[in-house]
C-alpha cells in the first residue's frame, strides 16, 4: 500500500458509502455534495496526520509490515472486520451491506461487504 493509500482509501469509502445512501434515497446532489464537503473539512485533519505519519516511517515495498499494523488498527477502530496477510502484506477490510457478497473498490484496497 503507498503512504497515501490509507488516506485514498478512507476517503473513497466515506464517498463511496455517502453516494451509495444519496443515490439510493434519491436524494438531491447538491445536498449529498454539501455533506461529501462537510465531511471532508472535518477529516482533513485526521488524513493529514494519517499522511505524515506514514511517510515519517517509510518502508520497502511489499515489506510494510509497520504500515500494514497501522492501517488494521486504524480499519479496526472504525468498526471494519479486517483480514491481514493478504499476499505477504496486503489488508482486506469487511463492512455490512445491504447486498450480501457485493465488492466496493477502495483504492488500492479491496472491501468485501457482507
Amino acid at each position: 500500500m503507498t503512504r497515501t493509500g490509507f488516506q485514498a482509501a478512507a476517503l473513497l469509502a466515506l464517498l463511496g458509502s455517502l453516494c451509495a445512501t444519496g443515490c439510493a434515497r434519491g436524494g438531491d446532489a447538491d445536498a449529498l455534495h454539501a455533506r461529501i464537503d462537510q465531511l471532508a473539512d472535518q477529516y482533513e485533519p485526521e488524513m493529514i496526520a494519517n499522511r505524515r505519519y506514514l511517510h515519517q516511517h517509510p518502508e520497502l515495498s511489499n515489506r510494510e509490515f509497520e504500515t500494514e499494523k497501522y492501517l488494521v488498527s486504524h480499519l479496526k477502530a472504525m468498526g471494519y472486520e479486517v483480514q491481514s496477510g493478504i499476499a505477504h502484506t496486503g489488508v482486506v477490510a469487511y463492512c455490512a451491506a445491504a447486498s450480501p457478497g457485493r465488492l466496493s473498490r477502495c483504492a488500492p484496497t479491496w472491501t468485501r461487504c457482507r
